[in-house]
């Protein structure tokens, strides 16, 4: 994950072969409130913050000018204690500083570790939701490789293929740095993977753009090392899913602007249909329900000949609607094509209840029915319409042709968002544990 703004560039100026060898640290005051602050990198931190009244503080000038004062009101919790030393790979490290970064576009967030070693000068470790890794800066720089939307890099001869890319900012900071950072600091990056363990990163400010290459850590090398607070301990016993993470947070993106393309697309072909259908009555009529008596064999109500549809195949729809109350109406509407016997048949009810009981009034129920035919060609039909009811009701019959489908559209969209609302709980189910841990 993009994690460093170190350069070889920096890391030789500020290395502590150039800074003053007798001098381990330093103490300081802040001019803003007056604190005691304790200098570890003397000749070499530029930006010290303040944990008394957050600002952060220049220690080259005479003056102790300050770069910026307070800005997060969110406290984070370091993973490692500042100060604290630690051994890795042959060389002793002490935690210079604390930085918490996130993706200004995705959201999500992650944990970089200053590390300083009077041998080998700034290194990171950065803690990515539970994934731990190691940063430096590449010996020279990558060359990138035009491949389309998604390009590569080789480095070391070795090639990366793109794997993220976004904004990173800064929102919280504690301890010394190398150059003079502020909450509210940002910076684009893209990040090249190459398998699971290895990782360029490129990061592009308004002033330069600096290379760094990380590789994967075992949490047990630095728990061993370092004093790890139960947070970043809990986190890094359940992370999140290395393909769930933003690399899958990029392809996330790509799905829902997938799905908000089709569904774009999808609402136009629906506002165009909608702008070019008939929406045609072509039929209404009322007829009266008759009461079942049992025995009777019932003749249909209504037998209308010669109702005609034009154009090409398009759906009827079928709108029963009777004035029903406290009972209920039932019906058998059939539409025959003369010519070919084909016939379109549905069977429907439409059920009324409503009273007065504990001083408030309710129903239940509804008066009206709809149903849609799909694909019905033109041509002549018999309607046919038989209708009981608990009692003797009035039933008006109407028949709409080309009508534009909302359900189609309601449906589709539906289906599209839902896969997509899967895809973003499995992708959240660990950024809420996270979350969790941070805020327990």
């Amino acid at each position: 994950m993009a994690g460093t703004e170190t350069s070889s560039k920096k890391v030789k100026k500020y290395s502590l072969l150039n800074a003053e060898k007798k001098k381990v640290s330093k103490s300081l005051q802040c001019p803003n409130c007056a604190a005691g602050l304790t200098l570890r990198g003397v000749g070499v931190s530029i930006a010290i913050k303040c944990e008394s009244c957050g600002s952060i503080i220049d220690p080259r000038d005479e003056n102790l000018s300050i770069i910026s004062t307070a800005k997060s009101a969110k406290k984070f919790e370091s993973g490692l204690e500042i100060g604290g030393k630690g051994r890795l790979f042959g060389t002793s490290w002490v935690v210079m500083g604390f930085i918490r970064r996130e993706d200004v576009d995705e959201g999500f967030g992650w944990d970089e570790y200053l590390l300083y070693s009077r041998q080998k000068g700034f290194r990171w470790l950065v803690d990515f939701q539970g994934h731990w890794s190691f940063v430096s800066p590449t010996k020279y720089l990558p060359r990138v490789i035009p491949s389309g939307d998604e390009p590569k890099v080789t480095y070391e001869s070795k090639t990366y293929d793109k794997f993220h890319s976004g904004r990173a900012r800064v929102v919280y900071v504690e301890g010394e740095f190398y150059w003079r950072i502020a909450v509210g600091d940002k910076a684009e990056f893209v990040d090249y993977k190459r398998g699971n363990d290895q990782q360029v990163t490129a990061e592009t400010t308004d002033d330069e753009c600096v290379w760094s290459e990380s590789n994967n850590i075992a949490f047990s090398q630095i728990e061993t090392s370092f004093k790890v607070s139960a947070d970043a301990r809990l986190r890094a016993l359940n992370p999140v899913d290395d393909e769930d993470a933003p690399r899958s947070r990029a392809h996330m993106n790509k799905v829902l602007m997938i799905a908000f393309g089709y569904a774009f697309i999808s609402f136009i072909i629906f506002a165009a249909s909608a702008l070019f259908s008939q929406n045609k009555l072509v039929y209404v009529k009322q007829v009266t329900a008759k009461v079942p008596i049992q025995g009777e064999v019932n003749n249909p109500n209504v037998i209308t000949e010669n109702i005609e549809f034009t154009g090409s195949n398009s759906n009827v729809v079928v709108d029963v609607v009777s004035d029903v109350n406290n009972g209920w109406t039932d019906f058998d509407v059939t539409l025959t094509n003369e010519e070919t016997g084909v016939a379109y048949s549905i069977a429907g009810s439409n059920e009324f209840y409503s009273g007065y009981e504990g001083g408030e009034s309710w129903s239940e129920g509804s008066r009206s029915f709809d149903h849609t035919f799909y694909d019905v060609p033109a041509g002549k039909y018999v309607l046919d319409v038989d209708a009981e009811s608990t009692t003797s009701v009035p039933v008006s019959i109407k028949l709409r042709r080309d009508v534009p489908d909302v359900f189609n559209l309601i449906m589709s969209l539906g289906l599209l968002f839902g896969f997509a609302f899967m895809g973003e709980i499995a992708f959240y189910r660990k950024e809420l544990f996270n979350f969790w841990v941070e805020h327990a």
